[in-house]
């Protein structure tokens, strides 16, 4: 990444010369005379200058991702589950989260694929309370593992806990009481935010506390702000307000009790762009769709109603790198 040019300068000694004289006429031997130094020899030419320093180039933005879904029925108990998870992170396929058709109420549990990562997953029993799920989460964490979520098997929950190939990044967690109000979640996220805690999930329930998970990664500098928006009142109105917070770089995270929530890293210049489409029939057709849309980039966010319209709303991040806002994410925002 670094080249640099240096010169050498040369010196030249001159010595007296004595010649003798045999004759009255120049022999033609070109000697000086006795006792007359010789013509010094003309001054070296300078070094050439270095040619000026190109610039360094840019550094590369980062390529668009693309998508690709698919599903899988629901498993028969928490071993054939977590050997699904495994199973298809071997092929590179990540665990998006349980899927209803709109129109028969029929589900499976869908995965999505981007780039050539791959994954390993662990399961665990779901914690008491919020401090045995720190030290649940902190203790995996520490081993490469992130907090993916939750998921129930045959009505039995189980905590979620996912490994990237390449990457050596460990993860960090706090728990803090679930904001009540617009003005204190941005408040306490923008808090943990600029310690470089990213807002996983604003409210969780363990034993009878609600809580707001925040995870930290080993790996960059990043650090988050937060920005809380009145519900739109249709469908145009929503992808005008994602839009106009998406040029400013903030990702849409969610809907919420107080309002539509926004997340932003503050280390990155990334922009994000929408799209909502009319559901489809069935999963699959939900599914081709969403592979269509994959393919240029566009993310799942997920269905959501707006003002009795269901869309399946759909991201694409440009200029974005990291887990906490590039990838799609489970309902826990994870």
């Amino acid at each position: 990444m670094k080249f640099r040019l240096a010169a050498i300068a040369a010196a030249v000694a001159a010595t007296l010369a004595l010649a003798a004289c045999g004759g009255g006429g120049n022999d033609g031997n070109g000697f000086a005379p006795i006792g007359v130094l010789p013509s010094p020899p003309p001054a070296p030419a300078p070094a050439p200058a270095p040619p000026p320093a190109e610039p360094p180039a840019p550094a590369p933005a980062p390529a668009t991702s693309t998508f690709l879904y698919e599903q899988l029925p629901y498993p028969a108990d928490g071993g054939a589950f977590l050997n699904d998870l495994n199973t298809e992170g071997t092929k590179g396929f990540r665990f998006l989260g349980a899927l209803t058709d709109a129109q028969s109420g029929a589900g499976a549990n869908v995965y999505y694929k981007t780039g050539s990562i791959t994954y390993v997953y662990e399961t665990k029993a779901t914690p008491t309370d919020a401090s045995a799920f720190l030290a649940q989460a902190n203790e995996a964490g520490g081993r490469g593992y992130r907090w993916a979520g939750a998921s129930s098997v045959n009505n039995v929950p189980v905590m979620i806990y996912r490994k990237e190939s390449g990457t050596d990044a460990t993860y960090t967690y706090r728990t803090e009481a679930a904001a009540a109000s617009r003005s204190e979640f941005i408040t306490r996220g923008n808090a943990q935010g600029a310690d470089g805690y990213f807002n996983t999930a604003p409210a969780y329930v363990f034993g009878s506390a609600m809580v707001a998970v925040f995870e930290k990664s080993s790996s960059g500098n990043s650090t988050f702000a937060y920005e809380v928006k009145d519900n739109a009142s249709d469908v145009g109105a929503t992808l005008a307000q994602f839009e106009e917070a998406g040029a400013r770089g903030f990702r849409f995270r969610g809907p919420y009790s107080f309002g539509n929530i926004f997340a932003k890293d503050l280390s990155q210049s990334s922009t994000f762009t929408y799209q909502a489409l009319v559901p489809k029939d069935t999963l699959s057709a939900e599914l081709e769709q969403s592979n269509t849309l994959g393919a240029d980039g566009f993310a799942l966010i997920g269905p959501m109603i707006v003002n009795s319209q269901t869309r399946n709303y759909y991201y694409k991040a440009t200029n974005c790198t990291g887990p906490a806002l590039c990838m799609p994410t489970s309902p826990f925002g994870v």
